[in-house]
């Protein structure tokens, strides 16, 4: 069997916020609390959520910008908390990042050939003049474009094509392992059909697993095999997409689902009944962290803080009342139809 590509146990992140009152202790942001996850090679893992409930901080965990509070991450078998930053630095040619703005994440002053090619010197290797525009080459037309744009600067490109620069980029080191952050979420509709459609093909082409994050389940759900959705800080729900999206057993889940537009609905179809905005959470929690927001919240949800738990074959969810919460969600779809 395969190694994971991916190993997190017991993963927590908390920051320190400056001191408000000389006469008051500084307060304490818990970012992510108790994340556990496996990825295994050459498929594509989502982690969705809202703005605010960790996604960015565990991919920069994950990439070795951030380092956690407690608990451990292994990439590619290696604990990247444990390692030198020489041995980090030759392990990134393994595992490289695409971000969420596509202009931002060029340097405008630099031409595409220098912008690609930069991970080469990032990871320590020194390729000759001629292999160097080859290798910038090959890279630039395994994402549809084409070699002589690498004299070309990023604003002499379009949205979509200089997300594509930045995935050529992250493609020059060869990885196993790409992290994108909300890669499409800057891009025209339009445009973010190409780019998916291009990851999916590149999945294909390299063997390289990709993990998504993204705020938007739709994107999720058509990039990935399995997903995982997260709420300050912590894992909820975890699963095949079909499975996580088609019959959610969280009550987040399940409004994160039913906030997603549906073409051909009728305005008093739509659900109205999505929580409201997310708080930051600074103080550890006894109970459920939902139970504020829950509509089917009851008294053990306050006291007791639910596990991930199997609640069918590869769908994990953290509910008390998960299976009689899907449940009651699909006798109300049938009853929809009828």
């Amino acid at each position: 069997m395969s190694q994971p590509v991916i190993e997190i146990r017991n993963l927590e992140r908390r920051f320190q916020l400056p001191r408000e009152s000389l006469f008051r202790p500084a307060g304490t942001v818990y970012a992510l609390n108790g994340i556990n996850l496996t990825v295994e090679p050459q498929q594509s893992f989502g982690i969705v959520g809202e703005s605010g409930c960790g996604k960015s901080t565990l991919a920069r965990i994950i990439m070795g910008l951030d380092k956690p509070t407690a608990g451990s991450i292994k990439v590619m078998g290696k604990d990247i908390n444990a390692v030198t930053p020489h041995e980090l630095r030759s392990m990134r040619s393994d595992f490289q990042m695409v971000f969420q703005d596509p202009f931002g994440s060029l340097n405008p002053r630099h031409r595409v050939e220098r912008i690609v090619a930069e991970p080469l010197f990032a990871t320590g290797e020194t390729p000759g003049k001629q292999e160097r525009k080859e290798r910038v080459g090959e890279a630039l037309q395994s994402v549809g474009l084409r070699p002589n744009d690498m004299e070309k600067y990023p604003h002499e490109f379009s949205g979509g094509q200089r997300q594509r620069v930045a995935l050529a980029r992250a493609l020059i080191t060869r990885p196993s392992l790409i992290v994108a952050d909300e890669p499409v979420s800057a891009l025209d509709v339009s445009v973010q059909a190409q780019v998916l459609n291009l990851l999916r093909d590149l999945e294909d082409q390299f063997g390289i697993t990709f993990v998504f994050i993204s705020h938007n389940l739709a994107v999720v759900d058509y990039a990935c095999q399995d997903a995982a959705v997260i709420y300050l800080g912590r894992i909820v729900e975890q699963g095949p997409t079909s499975a996580l999206f088609g019959r959610p057993l969280h009550p987040y889940t399940q409004s994160l689902v039913d906030a997603v537009p549906h073409v051909g609905a009728k305005r008093d179809q739509v659900v109205t009944r999505s929580p409201a905005a997310l708080k930051t959470q600074t103080s550890a929690q006894s109970g459920c962290p939902f139970v504020d927001r829950c509509a089917f919240a009851r008294d053990i949800c306050r006291s007791e803080k639910p596990e991930l738990q199997v609640a069918d074959t590869d769908h994990m969810v953290a509910c008390h009342f998960a299976q009689e919460i899907g449940d009651n969600r699909q006798r109300e779809k049938v009853a929809s139809f009828a």
